[in-house]
């Protein structure tokens, strides 16, 4: 079994954004960098199980995305999904990683036992497309 690690969450979503962004020219989000896109569909083609580090973090220094204030609109949608399906936030954006269709493994990398606690809990959250859409935009990934 193959495996490739690939830093991947809601707040490191590139590689679902530049598949969403590959027809767009002059697309300001992915003007200076190397594409991922590649990355994914080739570990997808070679049946590579993908396993997503830091699913939580938001930058290199800017902390978790949860309760992180300076995402507002992403945290208000991860609290209305989390009161819906009746489980914490990091529950919410553990759930909208496995909900891809390659299958991604959640690493969760916390020792915070409060949030690995709240991830476990995944199973409880069974996403619709619109809200995995509502995440990704709350993001702040545009939709073409």
């Amino acid at each position: 079994m193959e495996v490739n690690q690939l830093q991947f969450g809601l707040g490191h979503a590139d590689l679902i954004a530049e598949n969403i962004q590959l027809n767009i020219s002059k697309s300001p989000s992915f003007d200076n960098h190397v594409t991922a896109f590649d990355v994914l569909a080739y570990s997808r083609l070679h049946h590579m199980t993908i396993q997503a580090w830091s699913p939580f973090q938001s930058g290199f220094f800017a902390g978790a995305i949860v309760d992180n204030p300076q995402l507002p609109e992403l945290n208000a949608e991860l609290d209305k999904l989390a009161d819906k399906y009746q489980v914490g936030k990091n529950a919410v954006a553990s759930a909208w990683i496995a909900y891809h269709p390659a299958n991604i493994q959640v690493i969760l990398g916390s020792m915070t036992a409060s949030r690995i606690e709240d991830a476990a809990n995944i199973d409880k959250v069974k996403l619709t497309n619109q809200e995995w859409y509502d995440l990704y935009l709350a993001a702040g990934y545009p939709l073409p």
